[in-house]
């Protein structure tokens, strides 16, 4: 079955918020002196609009969460995609 490499995207940013969620629920879980590593599968091959998509996603839908860790690191299984997102005191990005 073909789908359209957007909604594959979408996809992809949808599970990587969703597994976020499940991590900012058990925020009495963790502390500061933790990171969160959240992998997911880029064997898509993610353009660098692909990438600027799930940034600015990432920035605008799953920073904002109560997660209580000091950085957010979204590593691609292929090894190439790698981004870090620092958080600040409160859990959220600066």
């Amino acid at each position: 079955m073909a789908v359209l490499h957007t909604d594959l995207v979408s996809r992809h940013c949808g599970w990587i918020k969703a597994a976020a969620e499940g991590k900012a629920r058990k925020a009495d879980h963790y502390s500061r002196d933790h990171v969160l590593v959240i992998a997911f599968d880029d064997w898509f091959y993610p353009t660098d609009g692909d990438i600027a998509t799930m940034t600015a996603f990432v920035r605008e839908s799953v920073l904002p969460l109560p997660l209580n860790f000091s950085a957010l690191y979204l590593v691609g299984m292929s090894g190439k995609t790698y981004l870090p997102f620092r958080l600040s005191e409160t859990g959220t990005a600066p």
